[in-house]
């Protein structure tokens, strides 16, 4: 089933960052592991190992592993992947969460979470994921309440 937990089951709940409490989303954002930063990475050391290795060897030459691993720190340390929508991966209050990008704007999945909700379906954008700025009959993965920004009218009442 797509957008669930393939654990439980359980529809993903989703929110564009913007309807966040700004300093949430950023904490959310600055918490968070960017994989997409992590594989490039990734690919980028395996493409300087195997070009170095091809290297020594079309010079005749036994490429040591130290030598090896500092040519490739070496060559990394100059890389800069240049994500501009990146995925990101956390966890914060309880709450597994991802954020990736949806025509251009940065969209926060609940991928597991002790907080559960019921929305209605962001279908088509995310098939069967649970839209978590509605209500509806969908069970789905929620968060915290203090998550989303304080209504202005509360402000003033306080």
């Amino acid at each position: 089933m797509y957008n669930t937990n393939p654990m439980t089951g359980i529809r993903y709940g989703t929110i564009y960052m913007n309807e966040l409490d700004q300093g949430v989303a950023a904490e959310l954002w600055d918490n968070a592991t960017n994989v997409s930063e992590v594989d490039a990475y990734a690919e980028e050391k395996k493409r300087l190992e195997a070009h170095y290795t091809n290297l020594a060897e079309e010079l005749n030459q036994v490429m040591d592993e130290d030598d090896l691993e500092r040519l490739v720190e070496l060559g990394l340390t100059d890389f800069d992947p240049c994500i501009e929508e990146p995925t990101l991966v956390g966890e914060q209050d309880g709450v597994k969460y991802m954020i990736s990008h949806l025509g251009g704007a940065a969209l926060l999945w609940v991928t597991d979470s002790p907080h559960m909700t019921h929305a209605g379906l962001c279908s088509p954008c995310v098939p069967n994921a649970g839209d978590l700025s509605s209500t509806g009959d969908y069970e789905c993965y929620g968060m915290p309440l203090d998550w989303l920004p304080v209504p202005s009218e509360v402000c003033h009442a306080i």
